[in-house]
């Protein structure tokens, strides 16, 4: 915003005013070179993504009982939690039978 209004011509002075700053601050910005933060568009893998084809045969086999599936990958070297588990394997999960009325 502050660049917007500078490539328009405005001073430092006058952006301060116009939205709230003081001059310096203004200036600061205005002379300040656009960069990126170097995280866009990488994406992070998870601890579990080695395991996933494993997870998948097993919950292919009907485990899907989240204790059972960690104490496997325990075995296997996995070191991550318990909650990026229940989150991977809640899709998967089948429905829950519904409740018989009387």
């Amino acid at each position: 915003m502050i660049k917007d209004l500078a490539g328009k011509g405005k001073s430092a002075y006058a952006i301060g005013q116009e939205i709230g700053i003081s001059k310096n601050t203004a200036r600061k910005y205005m002379e300040q070179a656009d960069r990126q933060h170097g995280l866009k568009g990488v994406s992070k893998g998870s601890k579990l993504d080695p395991y996933k084809p494993q997870l998948n045969e097993w919950m292919g086999q009907g485990i899907f009982n989240c204790v059972v599936l960690l104490e496997r990958l325990r075995e296997l070297g996995y070191d991550g939690g318990m909650s990026i588990l229940k989150a991977y394997v809640h899709p998967y999960r089948p429905a829950k039978a519904a409740p018989a009325i009387s």
